[in-house]
């Protein structure tokens, strides 16, 4: 039996758009939804930032590290 997921077009209720606020706490300036950005969930695990070569150089290091361990494990 499938899981209903609260994206699916067919589940969500109409919502009426007229109701809808989308300003930023009575700031004229700010919009949320314009000028307010969300990092997402992911943002503490942000420790530094690189530049992209060196980003990927530390993936490439860090996928080679782990594959090498999990073909010698076991």
């Amino acid at each position: 039996m499938p899981i209903p997921a609260a994206f699916r077009g067919d589940i969500i209720p109409e919502a009426d758009k007229s109701k809808m606020d989308f300003g930023s706490g009575g700031n004229a300036e700010l919009k949320a939804w314009r000028d307010i950005w969300g990092a997402g969930q992911g943002v503490a695990n942000i420790r530094d930032i690189l530049p992209a070569g060196q980003l990927i150089a530390r993936m490439i290091g860090e996928y080679a590290d782990t594959r090498g361990r999990l073909c010698t494990a076991g």
